[in-house]
C-alpha cells in the first residue's frame, strides 16, 4: 500500500469504509464493524485483546471468546486483503489501528454514532452511550471536510412539521409525524433518509432551504404544517427539490388524533407513498430532460427502476440503456448490475425476450458481476436468488441466497418477497404468506408495486385463499395489464372459485399475449411443477382452456 493511501471511515449514520481513491471496503459482520469503531475512537487506536473480547462477547474470558475475536480478525484480514497489515497491528496482547492511515468522515448530522450496530453486551452498550453523548467533539480527526461522492440513491430530509398555532401539543405532533414518516421511508431501499435526530435540529421557522441542503447534503426536503382541530389532525405537506426550491408535490392530509397516537394512522402510509412516488417521478423527469452524461447517478438509477416496471416496451428498453450507462460510469458498484440482472428476468416474464436462453444467461452474468463487486450486498444476493429460482434445479441455491441476503439485512423487502415466491412454488403456503406480508410491511414505497401484489397473490393462492389472490391479482393488473404471471394467477384463482367462464376469458388473454403457451411448456419451465402445488395449478389452467401442447 502506498504511503499516501488513506482509509476513510464513516462512523456516523450508516457505517462505511473506502480507500481515498473511492474503492470501497466491505465488512459484513456487525461485530467486526463495532471492533473497527472501538479502535478508531480509542486512545492511540489501541485496545487490549482481553477488553475487546469482554466488550463484544461478554465477561466469560473463556476459550470461545478468544476464538470469536480471532475469527473476527481473520475475516477482516480476508476482507482487507494485502492491505490489512498496513492498517492493523496485532500482538498477543493488543489490537491496534494505524491512525496515520485513517480519516474519519462526517459528524453527528449524518446520524447517530455507529447507527444500527446493536450489540447486547453491557460493556459495549455503556461505551457506545458515553461516546454518543460526547459525539459533539470527537477530536480534530472528525473535522475533515465532508465530501459528497456521487450517490446511487437520492437523499431526503423530513423536517418536523411546524405548528400552525405554535402550541406545544401541535409542535410535538409535528415532530412525531416526521419521525413516523422517516421510519416508513427508511424501510425502502430506494432512497437514503436522513435520521430524525439530524433533521429535527431544523425545528425552527426561520431556517432556509439552503441551510438544510448544505448541512444535511440532501437532494429533497419534506416540510409542512400541522394543526389540531378537536379530535382530528390536519396537515399540509410538500416535497421540495433541495437544489432549486421547486415544489414537487403538495397535498393535504387528515387523520384522527387517537389513530395517530396509537400508530394506526393510514395517513402516514399515504404520506410516505406520496413522497416516494414524487421522488421517483422527479428522477424520471430529470433523466429525460438532461443529457445522459450529466444526469446524477441517483436520478439515473431511480428513473431506470421506474421505467423498467412500466407495462410498455419502449420505456422498458430505455431502462436497460440507462442502467448500462450507469454501470459504465460506476463500474465498482454492485446495485446497478443487480438491477440489470433483474431487467433480463423481467424481459422474460413480460414475454418481451427475443431469446429466452440468451436473456437467462445475461441475467446470470450481471448477477455474478454484482456479487463480484460486493459479495455481501443484500440486494444483489436476493437478485441472484431470483436468477437461480428461474432454474428448477437451482431452488436450493436460491433459498440459500435469500437466507444470506436476510441475514445481512433483515429489512430487505425484495428478499422477503422472493422468498415468499419460492415458498409458494414449493408448497410451503403458510411461510409464503408470512414472508409476503413482511415484504409489503417493509416496502411502503416501490415502483414495482404490481410485482409485490402478484407474488402476494401467489402466496395466497398456494395457501388455498383464491378470493384474496384474485383481489390482489386484479389490483396488480390495474398497473400492469400484460404481466403474464399475474394473468396466470388470476386464471387459477377464478377456476378455483368456480368462475369458469371468467377464467376461460383470462386464459384466452394469456394465449393472445403468448400464443405458444401450453401446459407442457408450463410444466417444463415453471419451478412449481416439481412440487404438488404446480400440478394443481397446471390442472386449473388446463380446465380454463390452456391447451396441453
Amino acid at each position: 500500500m502506498a504511503k499516501e493511501e488513506i482509509l476513510e471511515v464513516r462512523l456516523f449514520g450508516a457505517f462505511s469504509m473506502q480507500w481515498e481513491d473511492g474503492t470501497p471496503v466491505y465488512v459484513s459482520s456487525i461485530k467486526a464493524r463495532a471492533l473497527i469503531g472501538l479502535l478508531c475512537l480509542a486512545p492511540a487506536g489501541t485496545h487490549s485483546r482481553a477488553w475487546l473480547q469482554e466488550c463484544l462477547w461478554g465477561r466469560a474470558h473463556n476459550q470461545t471468546d478468544r476464538i470469536n475475536l480471532r475469527q473476527a480478525l481473520t475475516k477482516l484480514r480476508k476482507e482487507f486483503g494485502p492491505r490489512f497489515d498496513d492498517v492493523f497491528t496485532l500482538t498477543t496482547a493488543d489490537v491496534a489501528i494505524n491512525l496515520d492511515r485513517l480519516r474519519l468522515l462526517g459528524d453527528r448530522r449524518d446520524g447517530r454514532l455507529l447507527e444500527g450496530i446493536d450489540i447486547a453486551e453491557s460493556i459495549f452498550q455503556g461505551w457506545l452511550e458515553d461516546k454518543r453523548e460526547a459525539s459533539t467533539d470527537l477530536g480534530p480527526v472528525l473535522k475533515q471536510p465532508l465530501r459528497r461522492p456521487e450517490e446511487l440513491l437520492p437523499s431526503l430530509a423530513v423536517l418536523p412539521l411546524m405548528a400552525v398555532s405554535g402550541a406545544d401539543v401541535e409542535s410535538h405532533g409535528g415532530d412525531m409525524i416526521a419521525l413516523e414518516v422517516i421510519r416508513a421511508l427508511s424501510r425502502s431501499k430506494l432512497m437514503n433518509v436522513v435520521s430524525h435526530l439530524s433533521s429535527r435540529q431544523f425545528q425552527v421557522r426561520t431556517i432556509s432551504l439552503g441551510e438544510v441542503r448544505e448541512s444535511l447534503q440532501v437532494d429533497y426536503v419534506m416540510s409542512g404544517t400541522v394543526r389540531l382541530s378537536g379530535s382530528h389532525v390536519n396537515l399540509e405537506a410538500e416535497l421540495l427539490d433541495a437544489e432549486t426550491g421547486r415544489i414537487l408535490t403538495s397535498l393535504p392530509f387528515e387523520t384522527r388524533l387517537d389513530d395517530l397516537l396509537a400508530g394506526r394512522s393510514e395517513m402516514i402510509r399515504k404520506l410516505s407513498n406520496t413522497i416516494g412516488q414524487a421522488v421517483l417521478s422527479a428522477s424520471v423527469e430529470l433523466a429525460q430532460n438532461t443529457p445522459l452524461p450529466d444526469v446524477p447517478a441517483h436520478a439515473l438509477l431511480m428513473s431506470s427502476i421506474n421505467l423498467m416496471h412500466r407495462p410498455d416496451i419502449a420505456p422498458f428498453a430505455r431502462a436497460r440503456r440507462n442502467l448500462e450507462a450507469l454501470t459504465s460510469r460506476l463500474p465498482t458498484h454492485s446495485i446497478p448490475k443487480a438491477w440489470l440482472a433483474k431487467w433480463y428476468i423481467l424481459a422474460i416474464a413480460q414475454n418481451w425476450s427475443s431469446d429466452v436462453s440468451v436473456d437467462t444467461l445475461m441475467a446470470a452474468k450481471w448477477a455474478n458481476e454484482a456479487l463480484e463487486a460486493n459479495p455481501t450486498c443484500s440486494f444483489s444476493l436476493a437478485i441472484d436468488g431470483m436468477v437461480q429460482n428461474q432454474n428448477i434445479q437451482q431452488i436450493d441455491k436460491a433459498r440459500e441466497r435469500f437466507d444470506d441476503a436476510l441475514e445481512i439485512d433483515p429489512n430487505n423487502a425484495i428478499a422477503w418477497l422472493l422468498k415468499a415466491r419460492l415458498h409458494s412454488f414449493t408448497g410451503s403456503s403458510a411461510d409464503a404468506v408470512k414472508c409476503a406480508r413482511q415484504a409489503n410491511l417493509l416496502s411502503p414505497v416501490d415502483p414495482n408495486r404490481y410485482f409485490f401484489q402478484t407474488i402476494t397473490a401467489t402466496a395466497y393462492l398456494a395457501n388455498n385463499e383464491p378470493r384474496k389472490a384474485l383481489d390482489l391479482a386484479n389490483r396488480s393488473l390495474a398497473s400492469n395489464r400484460t404481466h403474464a404471471s399475474t394473468l396466470r394467477v388470476k386464471t387459477i384463482a377464478l377456476e378455483q372459485l368456480g368462475e369458469h367462464h371468467e377464467a376461460a376469458q383470462v386464459a384466452q388473454s394469456i394465449l393472445k399475449l403468448e400464443p405458444s403457451f401450453c401446459i407442457e411448456a408450463y410444466r417444463k419451465s415453471h419451478p412449481a411443477t416439481e412440487f404438488s402445488i404446480g400440478g394443481i395449478w397446471a390442472d386449473a389452467l388446463r380446465s380454463a382452456g390452456i391447451p396441453e401442447r
